[in-house]
């Protein structure tokens, strides 16, 4: 009922001399891991910016579009 040491397979050896070995770096790595926060704070930082550009921009154009308007509406009806 046993393994049959005869009908095993016969693992190949390891090359240990030419496999890669990998060094982290303790300080980027605790800096990868504990930034989710961080940058995740500066994508929202990054897009609240955006829609206050964005804000400006179009109280601009209508102040832009008022003046316009109030510019012509006195060249229709000049005042006598």
């Amino acid at each position: 009922m046993g393994f049959d040491k005869k009908k095993r397979k016969q693992r190949s050896k390891k090359n240990r001399q030419t496999k890669t070995l990998l060094v982290f770096d303790e300080k980027a790595r605790k800096d990868y891991l504990t930034g989710f926060k961080k940058r995740k704070d500066e994508r929202r930082k990054k897009a609240q910016d955006q829609v206050e550009k964005m804000i400006k921009e179009e109280r601009r154009k209508m102040k832009q579009k008022v003046a316009i308007d109030f510019y012509c509406s006195k060249k229709l009806f000049p005042l006598v």
